[in-house]
């Protein structure tokens, strides 16, 4: 009995010395990544931005929609019709974008045949037309390069303006145009 006391303490011994003397760890490591989706990246309209810093523009791309209704309730019969409106870019890309720019003629709801139209332009803030129905013309696109992207993630923001003047001899009715402002990643 003795001798199984001893044989029994001395694995008890050995066993501690070997098992319990050192410190045994596992890992788990978890990696994910997130792609770019609509609502990370892409392009949005608002009527006004004039933030500086890179917080203030997410807060205000996060928010935005991607249609706005502009001068809706406007009378042109009587009064011209203007304002402006902000196209803003994200995208988690180091590099810069092209916007294209294309608008239809703003035509009469529900007309039919030679539809009627009432002119209109949209120009960006320098004063550069990039859709323009007005007194016959008919530039109805336009493109411009985004800004460079800063730490990775490009982001831009670009003023523009509307007109559109009186149209007293217009048909009555409701007119509408779209314009249509897409991406296209350098």
């Amino acid at each position: 009995m003795r001798k199984i006391l001893k044989l029994v303490l001395g694995l008890l011994l050995v066993g501690s010395m070997v098992f319990g003397a050192t410190t045994e760890t596992a890992q788990v490591i978890i990696t994910t990544s997130v792609g770019e989706t609509t609502a990370n990246s892409g392009i949005r309209v608002v009527e006004s931005y004039e933030g500086t810093t890179a917080t203030a523009f997410d807060t205000k791309f996060f928010s935005a929609g991607s249609v706005l209704p502009l001068a809706t309730g406007v009378d042109t019969s009587t009064t011209d019709a203007s304002g402006g409106f902000v196209v803003m870019v994200r995208r988690p890309v180091n590099t810069t974008a092209t916007v294209s720019i294309s608008g239809t003629p703003m035509a009469l709801t529900g007309g039919t045949g030679t539809v009627p139209t009432v002119p209109y332009k949209i120009s960006d803030a320098g004063g550069a037309v990039y859709v323009d129905y007005i007194d016959g013309s008919t530039t109805s696109s336009g493109k411009y390069t985004t800004g460079p992207a800063v730490d990775g993630i490009l982001r831009d923001a670009k003023a523009f303006t509307y007109e559109i003047p009186v149209s007293a001899s217009a048909p009555l009715g409701t007119y509408s145009a779209t314009i249509t402002f897409s991406i296209t990643v350098e």
